[in-house]
């Protein structure tokens, strides 16, 4: 069930692993992507910082975080940290590189979602997850940050999408037919993927 905490970031109890939150905020009109670019590289930032151009909505954020708990608990990360894992994950290709060139952000990238993997434990409670997305949000020079999407992400790029992911227009009319999300064409894809890569 996702909650809103007291900083304005959406969190989600992680599907694949126990006691683990998952804290998501979008942030737009980024102002220091530049400088954001850098201190992401140089694994000077908390968490992941994912474009917003290829993300349709949260399901489909929220699937590859999950994939990528599932990695890190199972010891088969293909990346060094949680934050590039979930590009990867993200990603419908095997292609670290390109994965994290795709869905993570760049020196001109205007609007990201933020991503934090918080471990519950006695010792770390809700005042230290608050600190984290606070010092986070702080990083972030933008013009607005809120809460994701009610629903689809206006600024998604479906064209390369459905490229990326190979969705084909029978797909896409078969959704609109059964009046199925295409969040489905994206979501089954990210879960699939250490079955088929397309």
């Amino acid at each position: 069930m996702m909650t809103t905490s007291s900083t304005g970031w959406m969190r989600y109890p992680s599907m694949s692993v126990p006691n683990v939150t998952i804290s998501m905020r979008l942030f737009q009109g980024l102002k220091n992507p530049a400088e954001v670019h850098t201190a992401a590289i140089q694994g000077h930032l908390a968490g992941a910082l994912v474009s917003t151009k290829l993300v349709y909505d949260s399901l489909h954020l929220l699937t590859a975080a999950n994939q990528a708990l599932a990695h890190q608990s199972e010891s088969r990360m293909a990346t060094k940290s949680i934050h590039t894992e979930l590009l990867y994950c993200l990603s419908p290709t095997k292609n670290i590189s390109q994965s994290l060139a795709k869905f993570g952000m760049n020196s001109s990238t205007a609007s990201v979602v933020a991503v934090l993997f918080h471990p519950q434990s006695a010792d770390k409670s809700s005042a230290s997850l608050d600190g984290l997305e606070s010092k986070l949000t702080s990083q972030l020079d933008c013009e607005s940050s809120h809460s994701l999407w009610p629903d689809t992400n206006p600024e998604c790029d479906l064209v390369e999408l459905f490229e990326l992911y190979k969705v084909t227009p029978e797909e896409q009319a078969l959704s609109k037919e059964s009046g199925d999300s295409l969040s489905y064409c994206f979501v089954t894809r990210v879960a699939c993927k250490d079955v088929v890569t397309v």
